[in-house]
């Protein structure tokens, strides 16, 4: 009994030495599965290039600075094809934020400021605008307007602090107004 415990204790030591630790100058890198591989680039201390594989494939791939991502960081679909790319400052999203299909058309293209949505977020669907909204720091502000799949306008409203103010409309495939609505404060006020 005893041999097996050595074996299993000899067996688990090797193992462990062979995996890489995922350290950079004594910092962890969080969000990081163990089996990540990492670069460190000499010419800058701090900084890492971190690649997530699953099998030969990249899942993840991007940049970390003193333990945080920093720049672009790319996702991966399992055909090869980037999922989403997102920039990031000190670990939180900051600036573009794109997403794709497995085919490579882009499906959402949003900004970011300190973590939330800020400015134009547009959604898309079969390479065609299928929504855009604006955003104030996280906040529904301003148009917000949804489209047929032929392009036309399907819907337009507008939204104060993330509550619809004003007129919302909606038409028909030909651009003709078929229902409108007035609103205050997210309330309705007349139809």
């Amino acid at each position: 009994m005893k041999q097996i415990w050595t074996i299993l204790g000899l067996g688990l030591i090797v193992w462990s030495c062979g995996q890489k630790r995922i350290v950079t100058e004594d910092v962890t890198l969080d969000g990081l599965p163990e089996y990540a591989e990492i670069t460190d680039y000499e010419e800058i201390p701090g900084l890492s290039r971190a690649t997530v594989m699953f099998g030969d494939r990249v899942e993840e791939q991007g940049e970390y600075y003193k333990g945080k991502r920093n720049g672009t960081w790319t996702v991966y679909h399992s055909n090869g094809m980037p999922k989403s790319v997102t920039s990031y400052v000190d670990g939180i999203k900051q600036g573009v934020h794109i997403e794709m299909n497995q085919q490579g058309d882009v499906t959402l293209k949003g900004h970011f400021v300190n973590g939330v949505e800020n400015g134009e977020y547009v959604l898309y669907q079969r390479g065609r605008k299928a929504e855009e909204r604006n955003y104030t720091m996280g906040v529904l502000d301003g148009g917000k307007r949804k489209y047929y799949t032929n392009g036309k306008l399907m819907e337009e409203s507008f939204y104060s602090g993330g509550k619809i103010h004003g007129t919302a409309t909606w038409f028909d495939q030909d651009g003709n107004v078929t229902i409108q609505y007035e609103y205050k404060n997210g309330a309705l006020v007349k139809e």
